[in-house]
């Protein structure tokens, strides 16, 4: 039997990416009723390592397996978490997380 895996890998990123994008835009509001208001330092950290971890799920590749081959390219990059507070601490999240341009070239 033959799994591939890539579409789910890629769902995974897409999540991910969806996720950042609900919290950066609330990232400095106030709160109203039914919001949850969430300090982006006390989600940073867990946010940074899932990043990393999807990332390397994404580019885990077999060669010469098209169903099992590294989905991150440029074309298909991750979003930053809070990329306000990214000059502050740019050793902070890793450098897929902050642009994927290298893993492409890094495969």
């Amino acid at each position: 039997m033959q799994v591939n895996f890539n579409n789910a890998r890629l769902q995974a990123i897409y999540a991910y990416n969806r996720v950042c994008k609900v919290l950066n835009a609330n990232i400095g509001k106030s709160n109203g009723e039914g919001m949850l208001v969430v300090a982006a330092d006390e989600v940073q950290e867990h946010m940074d390592d899932l990043c990393s971890m999807l990332a390397i799920i994404g580019c885990v590749y077999e060669d010469g397996n098209e169903d099992f081959k590294c989905v991150l390219t440029d074309d298909i990059s991750m979003e930053n978490f809070n990329p306000e507070d990214e000059d502050e601490d740019e050793e902070r999240a890793p450098e897929h997380c902050r642009s994927t341009a290298g893993i492409a070239q890094q495969r």
